[in-house]
């Protein structure tokens, strides 16, 4: 489904460039569940950013199915990315003046999907990650670990079967977290391709793929 061939990209910060990835190579398959490794500052974020599209690089060949992402203007990649892509940011992301169901549904307010059907979709999200009942309270009305699972049924709502998520356990206790990776797991085995960065590999058991960074190089 995706693959990346000597991907690089460098930022440029008063003259002086520095790499963010150099020469990264890898393959993953639908429904693979991955994880992006590595210490604070090691290239994660901007992996995830590159994988989704985000950002673009500037070295290298991105093959997504049978699409070769150098050659597509910005229209194209934003479809690609609204189609195919869910994005889990930090709790800290939601709209505190939204309640929960508002929250989840903000994607669907700039999209022709589910126009129809957004009441319901909204629902479907929250029921799946077992919110449904929560869906009028508001952000600082509940726990950290109800806020990140909101900002999984956000990634959902859109449709998009690849979920990227960066370091979406990193505010989280022990017992909170497990219960955030226990709903990737789920995702994943129910036919989610899920991708996840965080820099304590023994969180992750349940991967099948590890991509493990050092300073912006593949090891």
């Amino acid at each position: 489904m995706i693959s990346f061939r000597n991907i690089s990209k460098f930022y440029i910060n008063k003259n002086l460039k520095y790499r963010a990835l150099y020469n990264v190579s890898f393959d993953i398959n639908f429904g693979d569940y991955v994880l992006i490794s590595g210490e604070v500052g090691c290239g994660k974020t901007t992996l995830l950013n590159v994988l989704g599209c985000i950002d673009k690089y500037d070295e290298g060949e991105y093959i997504f199915g049978s699409k070769n992402i150098s050659s597509m203007n910005d229209f194209e990649l934003s479809k690609l990315r609204n189609e195919n892509f869910g994005f889990v940011f930090e709790y800290t992301k939601l709209i505190p003046e939204l309640n929960l169901f508002e929250n989840v549904e903000l994607p669907l307010l700039y999209s022709r999907d589910f126009k129809k059907d957004r009441k319901k979709r909204v629902l479907e999200c929250l029921d799946m990650i077992g919110l449904e009942k929560y869906k009028y309270s508001y952000v600082n009305e509940v726990s950290k670990e109800c806020r990140q699972k909101i900002c999984i049924a956000r990634a959902l709502v859109g449709g998009a079967k690849i979920i990227l998520a960066d370091e979406p356990t990193k505010f989280l206790d022990e017992g909170s977290s497990q219960e955030i990776l226990n709903i990737f797991y789920d995702l994943n085995r129910s036919g989610f391709t899920v991708i996840v960065s965080g820099n304590k590999v023994s969180d992750f058991i349940k991967v099948n793929k590890i991509i493990n960074l050092n300073d912006g190089i593949l090891v």
